[in-house]
């Protein structure tokens, strides 16, 4: 069981090494992206329950095997599935910017089976984009986004394989793949996972001194002492959040622009707003705003009174009426539930006026052990 503390700091030196940086030769982004005017900039929420899944690992299946899981999964009463296919560098499906997966390649599009299968049943598909880590960069790309100076470092110096979200030409590259796929695909939504930075040590390189500069008017010297402590490290701070909320706001835009009702949903760290500061994922201003349809915060603990604790705090957020699905560990490293377990925590979250929840993660144990024991189709007095 895993407690707060523990959660947060477990999450805080989780950064990977990676390549060296240098500055890029682009510095400025480009102007936001312009949604079409709307009445209301939030969305009105689902009445019915949401219930999801998240499946992660994005396995090959075929297409009559997807038929086969999106029937179980409706039949178990899912409404929404949100699939993991779209990183920097790689998709599970053919692309013009990105290569393919070698799963893509074995088993066929994934996206388009996925899709297809969901859809047949009457189920939402969110396409999962992991944003900002590359999934797995050849060794050839990854020294050219070294030379070009499109990666995070840390504050000690070391390198991260991580894109720097505030290099104008990571910013694109989300931007055009999200595009692409929105194209190509009757998606029903996006659901942004990786939106934020590894932890409180990035990002400290050579592009982010110079535009933090640019941007702020700011002296910067020492770097990256300046911004580490001091009278500047607020305006670092806010500075670093709109770098990632940016990409929310853009995204928004994409997917208004579309020509079809595209959600935008995200994947958030729970522990608001301390997430602010050490990640610069600000996502309750983004349900303020209107940014996002609805947002899933990974509440993934085997402690009720923990996990009711969360989902409370959330759903009083502002602007966060009806559009609070909380997840549910079922299998993470933070928690395993049996269904027992997720049963509570589905309760809680409807007691405390979550709009749905989201169950992690699409495997077998899910499948088998925990799905046909929820009842989520009963009357609730039934199920409960």
């Amino acid at each position: 069981m895993k407690s707060w503390i523990a959660t947060v700091l477990l999450s805080l030196v989780c950064c990977l090494s990676g390549v060296d940086l240098s500055c890029g030769a682009a510095s400025r982004l480009p102007p936001p992206e312009e949604p079409p005017p709307v009445d209301d900039a939030r969305r009105a929420p689902h009445a019915v329950e949401r219930r999801g899944v998240w499946d992660h690992g994005g396995i090959g299946r075929r297409a009559d095997e997807w038929m086969q899981v999106c029937r179980e999964l409706r039949r178990h009463g899912i409404t929404d599935l949100f699939f993991n296919a779209l990183w920097p560098d790689q998709a599970h499906y053919p692309s013009r910017l990105v290569p393919s997966t070698k799963t893509s390649t074995r088993y066929g599009n994934q996206l388009d089976h996925v899709l297809q299968a969901a859809h047949s049943q009457g189920m939402r598909l969110h396409l999962w984009k992991v944003c900002w880590k590359p999934r797995k960069l050849t060794p050839a790309r990854k020294a050219a986004l070294h030379r070009e100076g499109r990666m995070q470092v840390s504050a000690d110096g070391a390198t991260l394989d991580w894109l720097c979200p505030s290099d104008p030409r990571n910013l694109q590259m989300e931007k055009d793949t999200l595009r692409e796929a929105l194209r190509a695909y009757a998606l029903d939504g996006i659901h942004l996972d990786y939106i934020r930075y590894p932890d409180a040590r990035a990002c400290y390189c050579a592009g982010c001194r110079r535009r933090f500069g640019e941007d702020t008017g700011r002296r910067v010297d020492p770097w990256p002492a300046a911004v580490l402590s001091g009278p500047a490290r607020p305006a670092f701070l806010a500075w670093r959040r709109a770098r990632i909320t940016r990409l929310v706001r853009d995204a928004q835009a994409i997917a208004r622009t579309s020509g079809r009702n595209i959600e935008l949903s995200a994947a958030v760290y729970g522990w608001y707003p301390g997430v602010r500061d050490t990640l610069a994922q600000d996502w309750g201003a983004w349900l303020h705003e209107g940014l996002v349809d609805f947002v899933c915060p990974m509440t993934y603990t085997e402690d009720l009174a923990e996990f009711s604790a969360w989902v409370r705090a959330h759903v009083a957020l502002p602007g966060a009426g009806g559009r609070v699905l909380p997840g549910i560990g079922v299998t993470t490293t933070h928690s395993t539930l049996d269904a027992a377990a997720a049963r509570r925590q589905i309760r809680a979250a409807r007691q405390l006026g979550a709009s749905g929840f989201v169950l992690f993660d699409l495997d077998p144990y899910l499948r088998t052990e925990i799905l046909p024991l929820l009842r989520l189709d009963e009357p609730r007095d039934a199920a409960e």
